[in-house]
């Protein structure tokens, strides 16, 4: 398999699929330095190594579209916050209009009822 580019043969998967090197064969230390060779690259040029040479400078910037989410995220909660708000002040409200509203009827004062009807 590894002849044919199995690259990852030579992981530590299970055993049945661990490819055995002949030390003798010229064939096989060919493929396994090919092979690893490959490997040693995918892992050198992945993210995986950033900042893990002495001497390097890791830099950890924010990127533009994280810096949208995080922008939406925000401008989410603060809307919803203010439409809580909001529905708890007109609820409030509104529940002391209904009481005083109550109260006029049940004393028959007419002016104290207010403008707005019910109902409405």
């Amino acid at each position: 398999m590894i002849e044919a580019g199995g690259d990852s043969k030579l992981t530590y998967t299970d055993q049945t699929s661990m490819w055995s090197y002949d030390e003798n064969s010229s064939a096989d230390y060919h493929y396994g330095r090919e092979a690893m060779h490959h490997l040693l690259y995918t892992v050198a040029n992945s993210n995986a190594t950033d900042g893990s040479v002495p001497g390097s400078a890791y830099k950890a910037d924010l990127e533009p579209l994280s810096a949208i989410r995080i922008g939406i995220n925000v401008v989410s909660v603060v809307l919803l916050a203010l439409v809580g708000f909001t529905t708890w002040r007109n609820h409030k409200k509104r529940s002391a209009e209904r009481v005083a509203r109550r109260a006029a009827s049940m004393s028959g004062d007419a002016s104290a009822v207010g403008t707005r009807q019910e109902g409405k």
